[in-house]
């Protein structure tokens, strides 16, 4: 018995050892205390970030979403944790992750909220992009007006103009136009105030903020959403003109293409409405096109808007702007030749015969939306293009 407690204690003690070696030295323990965050480490990381954020403003989304990955996977401590996490919220964003963009957003938002408040501001703006795309209007102002409170803690282009400019967006689509014009000149004026003069370097700046102020996403547009687009669009599109008439070498095509997209998803959502279910074909046809005519009325109504805001002196010299209404025209010719083709498909109701004359007149009486413009009748001009071609992104989606 002797024996084998003597032999016990023995071999506890020799498979003992290494634990207590370990703990003794630290030499064998698993938990490594992590290195110091020097001064040089923090500037290589915001440096590292830095560049994954040009590639963000270039809307290389899916560079961005792998390189944050990288990033986050390399420094896993660091400082700029939340920081790139709103940079790959964003990025998800622009991929058209919605709900992804929202729970990363959500989750820095209740981390950040009592510590970090220039994290939180900037959450909550980027959030509302989320909330727009989900069709959620409540927590989209509610996110807005977060970030209102938080003004203080925001990069200043966003606080004085991207964010009011939002603000104006929302109430607008929501049929309040008296704050939607009073956020609309706070918007300008804060663009104004940022970026005085006319040197390359101010005109890229308010090129920027102009396209991000009048930055929308159309790529989850349905039947379901698409009056609640056309309210939006018909406000943010000012913005993207303004980044237009900036003469910016990189922003102002950027704002072209953007503003074309949007168009074309409206298109492509209004020519592929589908049939109402239980009618009999005739009737299902009938019906889609007296619908299909209303959208296009409301379709001319935007472009006809957005007319009355260009600067006509720069129109001869800024390709963007030319090239963009020349778009714009085509668009309104189709639309035009796709309502003509609808009348005669369908007899007319006599509200709808009357805006047929109107329209053949080539007269409609359009009113500003916005702040301090008052102009005569608008002309419209029904002449035929010189044909470039159909433009098969009217057709089929990219």
């Amino acid at each position: 018995m002797k024996i084998q407690s003597l032999y016990f204690l023995f071999t506890f003690t020799i498979l003992s050892l290494p634990f207590i070696t370990g703990c003794s030295t630290g030499t064998k323990s698993k938990y490594v205390t992590p290195a110091p965050v020097t001064d040089e480490i923090k500037a290589r990381q915001d440096l590292e970030l830095a560049q994954i954020e040009i590639n963000l403003e270039k809307q290389l989304f899916r560079d961005v979403e792998l390189s944050i990955g990288e990033f986050q996977a390399k420094y896993p401590n660091s400082i700029f944790w939340y920081r790139s996490q709103i940079d790959l919220a964003r990025s998800l964003q622009g991929l058209g992750k919605w709900k992804e963009s929202t729970e990363i957003l959500r989750d820095t938002i209740e981390a950040n909220q009592a510590r970090h408040l220039n994290v939180t501001a900037l959450a909550f703006f980027y959030i509302s992009f989320s909330y727009d795309a989900l069709g959620d209007e409540a927590k989209s102002l509610a996110a807005l007006l977060d970030a209102q409170n938080l003004k203080s803690h925001l990069p200043i282009e966003i606080a004085q103009a991207e964010l009011p400019a939002r603000l104006a967006a929302y109430y607008n689509r929501v049929g309040q136009t008296k704050l939607a014009r009073e956020y609309f000149r706070e918007a300008e004026r804060g663009v104004a105030t940022l970026f005085s003069g006319d040197k390359p370097a101010s005109r890229d700046a308010r090129a920027r903020t102009y396209y991000w102020m009048g930055a929308y996403s159309t790529n989850q547009i349905s039947y379901e959403n698409l009056q609640s687009a056309l309210d939006t669009l018909s406000f943010v599109q000012i913005f993207s003109l303004r980044a237009m008439e900036a003469q910016s070498e990189g922003w102002s095509a950027r704002a072209e293409e953007g503003l074309k997209e949007n168009y074309r998803d409206i298109w492509n959502t209004i020519m592929q409405l589908p049939r109402q279910q239980g009618l009999d074909p005739f009737a299902a046809e009938r019906e889609l096109k007296e619908v299909q005519y209303r959208w296009l009325g409301q379709v001319l109504r935007v472009t006809h808007q957005l007319k009355l805001y260009r600067a006509p002196e720069v129109d001869q010299k800024n390709e963007v702007v030319k090239e963009f209404f020349e778009f714009l025209n085509d668009l309104e010719e189709r639309a035009n030749d796709q309502m003509l083709a609808i009348g005669e498909y369908n007899p007319l109701t006599p509200d709808a015969q009357k805006r047929q004359s109107l329209k053949k007149s080539g007269t409609i009486q359009a009113k500003p939306q916005f702040p301090n413009e008052t102009q005569p009748e608008t002309k419209v001009n029904t002449e035929p293009l010189p044909s470039k071609g159909q433009d098969p992104n009217l057709i089929h989606q990219e």
